[in-house]
């Protein structure tokens, strides 16, 4: 959906306001991304160690503490959320007959 404020314009879906056809892959990359990035920063750890522990390198720890997810896949995000000792609940639920389906993600 977009709204039209005075100055702005709020949308719920950039991916999908930008008319991308792999909206739904970028948005789960996005979210997963920012989950692993968040998890990242809070370690007591350099990033080689970081690496080490998830089984990639230390730009790749780099890059995903910056938010470049571009470079990984919503599987390989899964991964490493299992790897930083996470539960990831994937649920499939019917959407509403007025809109399409969406994929979202919830952080406890």
């Amino acid at each position: 959906m977009i709204k039209k404020g005075r100055g702005y314009v709020e949308v719920d879906d950039i991916f999908e306001a930008l008319g991308l056809e792999d909206a739904a892959e970028l948005r789960a990359q996005t979210l997963l991304g920012v989950e692993v990035s968040k998890r990242i920063r809070t370690m007591k750890a350099t990033q080689k160690e970081i690496a080490a522990r998830l089984g990639i390198t230390q730009p790749q720890v780099s890059e995903l503490k910056r938010g470049k997810f571009e470079r990984f896949s919503s599987d390989r995000l899964i991964a490493l959320l299992g790897a930083l000792g996470c539960d990831v609940e994937l649920r499939v639920t019917p959407a509403p007959r007025r809109r399409a389906g969406r994929f979202t993600v919830k952080a406890a």
